[in-house]
């Protein structure tokens, strides 16, 4: 049976096209995310933003984060997590997996159909993030991926 992880971040600095969380992989495991969380923690305002779940070919330079495992029983995680990116990752051209315009008033939850969950190639360095792509005004996030390895 997989095993399942969580990670959480936010940016590490107010603004658009920064990434909120990340999973990396190693070369022997593929992620599978399963379920994402995003939002806004301040005061809501009246102005919108835009949330993407995209693949990358590089981490960027990032906060570490260990994974939690869903089931306090498992071992850790073999993928690792990032938030807080001083350097973005490497975004691939034309890879918004999720793309999603929002209001700052209201949280997004986005959960896949068994099956088709987002898959990462097994192959270091490269991963899956959640970012935001645009904003009407300076804006602070929070975002939190949930995977099976």
């Amino acid at each position: 049976m997989a095993r399942g992880y969580s990670a959480y971040g936010t940016p590490n600095a107010a603004g658009t096209s920064k990434t909120m969380a990340a999973v990396i992989n190693s070369s022997s495991v593929r992620a599978r995310i399963f379920d994402a969380v995003f939002g806004t923690p301040i005061t809501p305002a009246d102005q919108a933003w835009i949330c993407s779940i995209n693949r990358f070919t590089t981490t960027g330079t990032n906060s570490s984060f260990t994974p939690n495992p869903l089931d306090v029983g498992d071992v850790a995680a073999v993928a690792t997590a990032g938030t807080a990116h001083s350097a973005e990752p490497g975004y691939a051209a034309a890879s918004d997996l999720v793309h999603v315009p929002l209001n700052q008033r209201a949280s997004f939850r986005w959960v896949a159909s068994p099956g088709y969950e987002l898959m990462s190639s097994a192959t270091a360095q490269f991963g899956i993030g959640i970012r935001i792509m645009s904003a009407t005004a300076s804006l602070t996030a929070e975002a939190t991926l949930f995977w099976f390895e």
